[in-house]
């Protein structure tokens, strides 16, 4: 049973909130692999993209929780830094302790774990909240 307090817009939600309940309802046998090797193979690519100038922000489910008017200020902070950011998110087995080691600041959007694709939008719509409160827009929970 999926309560909530408004309709849902368009399908996209309603597909993925399906596809998940299929999945649930499936019985599948998953081959077990090495997961210190993926990590460190995620991990190798991971890093050759990073330049040694980048603000690099890893999130881990140990990362340090924000308020949205907290990430408003974070953001600002990252600004005057200069650098680009980048946000690294681990496969399932989570980052690898270089990853970490490399990173810059430990983020976390939740104790949950969550599918990539459903990361993105929530990193995206996190910066959109922290740029529209940094600019003034006026925040419902203020």
């Amino acid at each position: 049973l999926y309560c909530c307090t408004h309709r849902a817009r368009g399908t996209a939600g309603t597909a993925t909130a399906a596809s998940f309940a299929t999945r649930i309802r499936m019985s599948q046998v998953v081959k077990s692999q090495d997961s210190s090797k993926i990590n460190e193979l995620e991990a190798k690519k991971i890093l050759e993209k990073i330049h040694s100038s980048d603000w690099v922000i890893a999130l881990d489910e140990r990362g340090r929780h924000y308020s949205s008017p907290a990430i408003a200020k974070e953001l600002e902070g990252w600004r005057e830094l200069g650098k680009d950011v980048v946000f690294i998110v681990g496969g399932a087995n989570g980052l690898a302790p270089e990853l970490l080691e490399r990173a810059d600041q430990q983020l976390s959007l939740s104790s949950l774990t969550f599918p990539h694709y459903l990361v993105r939008v929530l990193i995206a719509e996190t910066l959109y909240r922290a740029w529209s409160i940094s600019i003034g827009h006026p925040y419902h929970r203020q």
